[in-house]
């Protein structure tokens, strides 16, 4: 907006100038940005905890897409962590509103332990 230097005076006054669009390799945000730049050469095995079947699907083939992973699957927060502290993947994919033992508790069990402590988690949740 325009200011008038009679009122303000000169000092008060500054163009300022907005990109009008987005730039070339800005992070997107969301789940499916996120799983397609998850490499098979960095996390060669991945770990998805999620309730719905159809969701862990998803996630699944999306991954698929994007190069030979091991897949690990669990569908409820204490088959997940069970299945990490065993299996030790190179990142988990949790979904954070499970029934019984959500998602939060699971991260609360995995950096309490040292073994498990580093592993990368995406977070991946639906709001209603």
């Amino acid at each position: 907006m325009p200011a008038d230097p009679s009122i303000l005076g000169e000092n008060w006054s500054r163009d300022v100038k907005f990109p009008t669009r987005e730039r070339e390799g800005t992070p997107q945000e969301g789940l499916l940005s996120a799983l397609t730049q998850v490499a098979p050469e960095r996390f060669p095995k991945i770990a998805i905890v999620e309730d719905t079947t159809e969701a862990r699907r998803l996630i699944r083939r999306i991954l698929q897409s994007q190069g030979n992973f091991t897949i690990l699957e669990a569908s409820n927060g204490r088959e997940g962590l069970e299945m990490i502290q065993r299996e030790l993947p190179d990142l988990v994919i949790l979904d954070l509103m499970m029934p019984e033992m959500d998602g939060f508790t699971v991260i609360e069990a995995l950096r309490s332990k040292q073994e498990t402590a580093t592993i990368p988690v995406i977070v991946a949740t639906a709001k209603n």
